[in-house]
């Protein structure tokens, strides 16, 4: 595993992201004046990370409530439904998930298939093991996410900050992340999550022409809200999640 990807994420992000139920709790307040999506249409990714054992049910709590507003697309599904010349007139959703976490293929795979759910996993190559593992990502495991329906996409090499990198090696981190997805699984990648993902910060145009140019046909970034109908594929907005979260603070990143 390259030393690069310890890389951390900016300070109070990842102060926050490492005690997930403050997080929430502060969160959760603003939540309480916003409901889910119920008549607005439009598209809304939403986002999630790892899984801690005593989250699972959380998760699938969060699902059913957005379950019971709408109905989950496919990867694919949504691509299509952004690219259509039809307003999207209700809610509609899709599940990711980002870097790349043991439970993937184990009881979040467990969990979505219990609702028949697809979601797409942007996998991190340098944080996947070759062999067995008992705590990482192996690619045993990705190949059995495959094997059960779900999307692979690319989540760079390294986790590197795109912005910050020289063109030969952003261009590294778009272009070798997909051919070693593509090498090992056997399948063929066209969907990249930009790492830490907000514009400006951590990613501009020089970033989403070498992931064009990559040969992926869409992108996905940290901006919140609402996707609609004929905006580019390229800046998907997702609604970042964490398992922990009471379904108050789900409300307030997804909301009518």
């Amino acid at each position: 595993m390259s030393p690069h990807f310890a890389t951390a994420l900016p300070g109070p992000r990842a102060w926050l992201r490492a005690r997930p139920q403050l997080q929430g709790s502060l969160v959760a307040p603003a939540g309480a004046r916003h409901r889910l999506p119920h008549r607005r249409g439009g598209l809304h990714v939403v986002l999630y990370h790892d899984v801690a054992g005593r989250y699972e049910r959380n998760l699938l709590a969060h699902l059913d409530a957005l379950l019971d507003r709408g109905r989950f697309l496919s990867w694919p599904e949504a691509l299509i439904a952004l690219a259509g010349p039809a307003p999207l007139e209700v809610p509609t959703f899709s599940v990711t998930f980002d870097d790349g976490h043991k439970e993937w293929a184990q009881s979040v795979l467990q969990l979505l298939q219990e609702r028949n759910l697809p979601a797409t996993f942007f996998v991190t190559t340098d944080k996947v093991v070759t062999g067995d593992s008992q705590t990482q990502l192996t690619w045993a495991d990705c190949a059995a996410l495959v094997a059960a329906g779900m999307r692979i996409g690319s989540h760079s090499v390294t986790h590197r900050r795109l912005i910050e990198l020289s063109d030969a090696e952003a261009r590294s981190e778009v272009v070798a992340s997909k051919d070693e997805l593509e090498q090992r699984l056997g399948i063929c990648v066209e969907d990249f999550s930009i790492p830490y993902g907000l514009p400006g910060s951590d990613f501009g145009e020089r970033e989403l022409g070498l992931i064009a140019d990559a040969g992926y046909l869409s992108s996905v970034t940290a901006l919140p809200g609402r996707n609609l109908a004929g905006q580019s594929r390229y800046q998907v907005r997702r609604c970042g999640l964490n398992p922990a979260w009471p379904l108050t603070a789900v409300k307030q990143r997804v909301h009518e």
